[in-house]
């Protein structure tokens, strides 16, 4: 059965350039959702004693996982009430709005993990659960290959080591939960947004042309299993 909203994460190490690339598919009127913990350093960095990662990871964390599910939970609520107002009001079936049904996030809840991982603190409690609900599994994981320049700024302060161990915590965690990433070469940020949509594009036609050989494959089965019956049939008769 399709699915009414389509989730899409872009991941990958500090400085892969998800930012940028989320903002490019924006542009061109998909909905995105911002990384979560790029706002709350932010506003944690304006209070005399916040709560930061480089100074309480595992408070950072819990933090972090809870505005995660915030955010994708609020704007999921917001597109599906939209869509439906759209089915209900213009007539447009929810099946055909594609582009409004899209969601690209800025990092998912699992990223939460792999910098655990790489603290050397236990996940944030509830992460094993809200890792597995439903409504938190994404549809197709891109992990955006890191940039040539690493650039630091107020909110990065990981260094490129550091940098390049997240990256490779990432894959570990999402291939633990049964993900394949789909790389994302290095490209202009406009470049890349059209790569993400082409692969998706590309995976779709793939699903739908698997699904229509099983349907084929099912009726085949079924209509041997109806020229049998008659052959039973009489068999049993002539038995009789």
């Amino acid at each position: 059965m399709e699915k009414m909203l389509e989730k899409y994460v872009l991941t990958g190490g500090p400085g892969t350039g998800k930012s940028t690339v989320l903002a490019e598919l924006e542009k061109i009127g998909y909905h995105t959702c911002p990384e979560a913990a790029r706002l709350i350093i932010q506003e944690e960095q304006e209070k005399e004693n916040g709560i930061l990662p480089w100074s309480n990871l595992y408070e950072f964390e819990k933090k972090n996982m809870q505005r995660q599910c915030k955010l994708e939970w609020d704007l999921e609520r917001q597109i599906r009430k939209e869509v439906l107002r759209r089915q209900q009001m213009e007539n447009i079936p929810w099946t055909e709005q594609t582009k409004e049904r899209m969601i690209f996030l800025d990092r998912g809840i699992h990223d939460a993990l792999a910098y655990c991982l790489e603290g050397c603190i236990p996940a944030p409690p509830g992460y094993p659960y809200l890792s597995e609900v439903t409504s938190l599994r994404y549809d197709k994981i891109f992990l955006l290959e890191p940039l040539p320049d690493y650039l630091l700024d107020t909110v990065r302060r990981e260094d490129s080591q550091k940098a390049q161990r997240l990256h490779q915590h990432i894959q570990i965690v999402y291939a633990a939960y049964e993900y394949t990433l789909i790389p994302v070469p290095v490209l202009p940020p406009a470049e890349r947004a059209q790569f993400i949509l082409k692969q998706i594009e590309q995976i779709k036609q793939l699903e739908q042309a698997k699904q229509r050989e099983q349907t084929e494959q099912t009726k085949q089965l079924l209509q041997q299993q109806q020229l049998q019956q008659p052959i039973e049939v009489m068999n049993h008769g002539r038995m009789l």
